[in-house]
């Protein structure tokens, strides 16, 4: 038994089984998953999401190529998070449709990458 480590009841073990926290008995869940690209050429002033695909998690960047046109990211009701060329925002969603853009100016490029992740 490794140091620092006490032994479990079965007790312990059905528990820890139970709510997922396994650490306690030296095996580790281990996260492995998909990933699903696509951009949305077409982002103008008015809210839109970026696409549908179920995911854990989306990485939404503002293309390089937008010159001066900021991507504003949120919700549908609100895009309050401006992400000038070249920056992301990493969003912890259930589907990449939850997210919204749309440019403070003229139209530019937002690209999104998702990770649908599941535990072993």
């Amino acid at each position: 038994m490794a140091r620092g480590l006490k032994p479990l009841s079965l007790q312990d073990i059905i528990n820890n089984i139970y709510d997922g926290t396994l650490q306690g008995i030296g095996v580790y869940q281990t996260p492995v998953g998909t990933f699903y690209a696509g951009s949305n050429a077409t982002v103008t002033g008015t809210a839109g999401t970026l696409g549908i695909q179920a995911c854990s998690e989306v990485i939404v960047q503002a293309d390089p190529g937008n010159g001066t046109v900021d991507i504003l990211v949120g919700d549908s009701g609100s895009q309050v998070f401006w992400l000038v060329p070249g920056a992301d925002i990493t969003l912890p969603v259930s589907n990449v449709n939850l997210v919204y853009v749309k440019t403070d100016t003229g139209t530019g490029t937002a690209s999104w990458l998702a990770l649908k992740q599941v535990v072993l």
